[in-house]
């Protein structure tokens, strides 16, 4: 697949879609800069290119990183790129697809197809998959393309999803004649600033439920528990169920629940490998109590924490992921 990252500051394209840095507003795409236009003719197309937002990047993706399906609707493939698992092939004949890779973290804003031809026919689509899994892939936003060819060339569809390293991506286009070819697609994002990148919650401990290798079972006051927070776990079964926080993540938000409570005491949530108490996340007064508390932690090593117990009782206790820092 050809790809390629652009910023505001060089918003080019390669391929068909080259052209020349024009960013300010709603811009004509021109001729390279130091090129007739009789070297460039079958090679550049004059095309208008929203202008990115501050901060915004852009991923140009020539025809070239399409693969053809070839498949008529009805039929079974697999999932694109190595993902886990078959689906019914939705679209007819003649579609391309390619999987769209953009960096861990970004909030994905906008994705831009560029269809050309003397008739414009067809359909475009973003899809999200789940690698590991046989959940059917989910359509983020699709389009119907018509028009003469004196339509706009350029299809926009807007998108608000963040890359959270759990889910996969790819574009698919359909052309409904010989003549509606596409030209090229951008993907524009907001790339991560070292800043929170929230998730649906998700667990990733808990002391009631198998958790190997780490261990389980009530904590008693005076005692540290190191757990890992690396993947997801099953609500019921606590098995893996998938990378939960990714690697290069700094520290997590997260919600610590307590249950099945003896006497009264604390829990207190820290770096892997840190038993000082400094601060208490939660305390407990009674026995037998459900109680729950928001809160940031840096991560230790191998993305881990340490659960830290005082104040005379015992309890379980459950970690949920609300999002990470990177």
């Amino acid at each position: 697949m050809t790809q390629q990252s652009i910023s505001r500051r060089s918003v080019l394209g390669v391929g068909v879609a080259a052209t020349a840095a024009a960013t300010v507003g709603h811009a004509t795409l021109a001729k390279a800069a130091g090129n007739s236009g009789a070297s460039l003719a079958g090679a550049f197309r004059p095309e208008v290119l929203s202008a990115p937002a501050i901060g915004e990047e852009v991923l140009f993706i020539s025809p070239g990183g399409f693969s053809a399906s070839a498949l008529v609707a009805g039929a079974t493939t697999v999932f694109p790129a190595g993902l886990k698992g078959a689906y019914a092939e939705p679209t007819p004949a003649a579609s391309l697809r390619t999987s769209v890779n953009v960096p861990l973290g970004s909030r994905i804003t906008n994705v831009e197809f560029v269809i050309g031809g003397s008739t414009r026919t067809g359909s475009v689509a973003f899809t999200r998959s789940v690698p590991d899994t046989d959940a059917a892939p989910v359509d983020l936003v699709s389009l119907l393309v018509s028009g003469p060819a004196t339509a706009p060339s350029l299809f926009a569809l807007a998108i608000n999803e963040v890359y959270d390293g759990s889910q996969a991506y790819w574009a698919t286009f359909t052309g409904g004649t010989a003549t509606c070819v596409l030209n090229g697609l951008r993907v524009k994002y907001l790339p991560p600033t070292n800043g929170l990148v929230p998730v649906v919650p998700v667990r990733v401990y808990d002391s009631r439920l198998p958790m190997a290798p780490d261990p389980t079972g009530t904590i008693s006051s005076g005692q540290n528990r190191t757990v890992s927070v690396a993947n997801g776990r099953n609500v019921t079964t606590g098995a893996v169920i998938g990378t939960a926080v990714p690697a290069n993540a700094t520290a997590i938000a997260y919600t610590l629940t307590l249950s099945d409570t003896v006497a009264n005491g604390f829990v207190a949530i820290n770096p892997g490998g840190i038993t000082e108490v400094s601060a208490s996340t939660i305390n407990w007064k009674q026995p037998n109590l459900d109680l729950a508390n928001t809160g940031v932690v840096k991560l230790g090593p191998n993305r881990t924490v340490t659960a830290v117990a005082g104040g005379g009782g015992t309890t379980n206790f459950i970690i949920d992921i609300v999002g990470y820092y990177l």
